[in-house]
């Protein structure tokens, strides 16, 4: 994506520069125009897709989000925090980007809007989340929810690819088994059965027709198509699109309802803890939601709670709510204490994630570990059943 070096004339800051990156020329002149700027100037520094996508990893944003954490509870404000964060950063990407926003909010901007513009791989979750933090008036406790569902999220990655040492040794092994049994062991099968004038086994054929050439163009087509398969599945609406598909499925609504309700228990119980009213928290949600499954089913719940009907009844009307959820919030309402109601749902969903994620993968590895040994068994067998045909005509 492009970097663009902009020089800017505002009426009440007056004349300002920065960097701005942006798809297109276009599109940087619609986001400066947006915010009221005059434009004075505006040409590209420097344009790499991959080095700003990449140089925003997960971590990368996680240590952002703890380090400004850190510093607004200190009762910095948040100008001056950045500021600080400008001076002790080794990112180039920061380097860059830092000073764009310190400008941005200089000039009356909130934080989330400042990271969207100058931040375009920001996770739009994130970016929800402080808007809600920003409108309720609580950004340190909505900071602090996106550096804990983050640092879950890394977590788990890390547990993951830790899973996946092992089973990638043993594919290597098996792909390099597979190319010398193609390329060495097999055609010594020809030269044998050619001897002794024995036809060969139609499947043994077929494999013998693959060559190296085959082979080749096989492992380059997996390589490229699996990279934009690998961008495409990370775009949010592509997983909002898997997630509502698995939804249609009572195992997968079985599987994926309690971890977006989970969700939602938390962060409606973070805007009833900063004294936000419960219909505007709801519309708080609706405009900002963390995921797109949330802003289909919210607006006609919110509707039917400016009417007066209950919550755990509004839902109940659109959505299959888990059981544990819909009585905790029956018992919310009855006791006027919703916010610990949801309180705790959110602790127990965030133990059942937890929960689930450990015992995926201690199942992940066990079950890779089958499928290549499968495999193995069935090169095997490939290998020595010939051999076996080969002693019986020889019996013969």
């Amino acid at each position: 994506m492009p970097l663009y070096k902009y020089q800017i004339y505002h009426d009440q800051s007056g004349k300002k520069s920065g960097c701005l990156l942006a798809s297109s020329k276009q599109e940087a002149l619609q986001i400066l125009n947006s915010y009221g700027y005059r434009i004075l100037q505006l040409q590209v520094v420097y344009c790499s897709f991959f080095y700003f996508q990449n140089s925003l990893s997960r971590q990368n944003v996680l240590h952002f989000l703890k380090e400004l954490h850190l510093i607004l509870n200190s009762g910095i404000n948040i100008i001056t925090a950045l500021k600080i964060m400008q001076a002790e950063t080794h990112s180039r990407y920061w380097r860059i980007v830092l000073p764009n926003l310190i400008q941005t909010l200089s000039l009356g901007q909130s934080l989330s809007q400042a990271l969207k513009i100058n931040c375009p791989y920001f996770p739009p979750y994130i970016l929800a989340l402080l808007h809600l933090g920003e409108e309720s008036g609580a950004i340190s406790n909505f900071l602090q929810t996106a550096i804990r569902q983050l640092q879950q999220q890394q977590d788990f990655r890390q547990q993951f690819k830790q899973a996946l040492i092992y089973p990638t040794f043993l594919f290597l092994a098996t792909a390099v088994s597979t190319v010398v049994l193609f390329l060495f062991v097999l055609p010594n099968f020809v030269s044998i059965f050619q001897t002794l004038s024995i036809p060969l086994p139609n499947y043994l054929q077929f494999f013998l027709n693959i060559n190296s050439k085959h082979l080749l163009c096989i492992f380059i087509t997996l390589f490229v198509t699996s990279i934009p398969l690998i961008f495409f599945l990370k775009r949010p609406s592509i997983q909002y699109q898997i997630i509502h598909t698995l939804l249609q499925h009572s195992y997968g609504a079985k599987l994926i309802t309690p971890f977006i309700y989970g969700e939602f228990a938390l962060l409606i119980h973070g805007l009833l803890r900063a004294d936000v009213l419960l219909e505007k928290a709801l519309s708080l949600l609706v405009k900002y939601p963390p995921n797109p499954y949330l802003k289909t089913i919210l607006p006609p719940v919110l509707r039917l709670l400016q009417k007066g009907i209950p919550l755990s009844a509004a839902f109940s009307r659109y959505t299959n709510l888990p059981p544990l959820l819909k009585q905790m919030l029956i018992i919310g309402e009855n006791t006027g204490n919703l916010t610990s109601a949801l309180e705790q749902v959110s602790i127990f969903y965030i133990h059942k994630t937890k929960r689930w994620q450990k015992n995926f993968l201690k199942l992940l590895e066990p079950i890779l570990l089958i499928v290549f040994a499968s495999f193995i068994t069935g090169l095997l067998f490939l290998l020595f059943l010939p051999l076996f045909s080969l002693f019986d005509t020889i019996n013969l």
